[in-house]
């Protein structure tokens, strides 16, 4: 087991007994390179790591929605994928190599530059209305989820 896997281990056991039903299953590496294969991303081993443990949250009953992270929802890659894409068409502040993982569905993300590959990836909040649009909060998806984990105790 990935060290990643085993960070998410311990934010769904963080979340309780019900957490898992929110997640949707995990993707093969088959899966996530035809999803990725006709974009400009590339994928750290972390990333890659985090849709294999799981492929975000189910967005069919919002408001029942288990969220560990905040208000932000860990989006499915194929909708991390296409926000991304529709944020780099929209926004001149978005660019097409960062790929959105976590979404208030407000208009703020915590997102990973995927301009190469890399063992590990950066966490970076873009928040459209404050004076720093786009901050690093996170030197990797580890550190995000042992913050998580680390801020409920």
């Amino acid at each position: 087991m990935s060290k990643i896997h085993t960070r998410c281990e311990e934010v769904l056991r963080w979340m309780g007994a019900n957490s898992s039903d929110t997640f949707l299953p995990g993707l093969s590496n088959e899966e996530i390179y035809c999803l990725t294969k006709d974009t400009v991303l590339h994928l750290s081993a972390e990333i890659t790591a985090l849709y294999t443990w799981r492929n975000g949250q189910s967005y069919e009953d919002e408001e029942g929605l288990n969220i560990p992270f905040g208000i932000y929802v860990f989006l499915p890659l194929d909708r991390a994928i296409s926000e991304g894409a529709s944020l780099a068409e929209l926004d001149g502040n978005w660019s097409k190599s960062w790929l959105p993982i976590l979404s208030d569905d407000a208009g703020a993300y915590y997102f990973c530059d995927c301009t190469r590959s890399n063992t590990i990836s950066q966490v970076f909040r873009y928040f459209p209305e404050a004076d720093e649009i786009r901050c690093l909060k996170f030197e990797s998806i580890e550190e995000l989820l042992i913050g998580i984990v680390a801020d409920s105790k």
